[in-house]
């Protein structure tokens, strides 16, 4: 049997479960796509500013749910995926991207119509 120590609880004050599983996929995959960004050898200066902002939204003290957020900026990371993508076909990007669209669109009406504006 597993207790609350071991998975954690919902029962303290503001818990946005949502949020924080998506903050920790956000922050177990950033340094997943700075491995597969060094080998295309870009500017060392995009790997300097990637890895900064990194370590600078990982140590400061924040809402969880908002580390996504905060990670946005790190567009370097996403070449690695982008490089990937152009190798689909038109349906298989068409699914991916409708998929994501459809991801975000979700996660925005939570934000706003569950969370209610801050």
């Amino acid at each position: 049997m597993l207790t609350p120590i071991q998975v954690g609880h919902f029962d303290y004050l503001f818990a946005m479960p949502f949020l924080d599983v998506i903050g920790v996929c956000v922050v177990l995959t950033v340094p997943v796509l700075t491995v597969l960004l060094l080998p295309l050898r870009p500017p060392a200066v995009l790997v300097v500013y990637t890895l900064c902002s990194y370590l600078m939204v990982m140590t400061t003290q924040q809402i969880f749910g908002n580390v996504s957020r905060y990670l946005l900026p790190l567009f370097p990371l996403f070449v690695p995926l982008a490089l990937a993508m152009r190798r689909l076909n038109w349906p298989s990007l068409a699914a991916l991207l409708g998929t994501a669209a459809l991801a975000s669109g979700s996660y925005a009406g939570y934000v706003l119509f569950g969370l209610g504006v801050p």
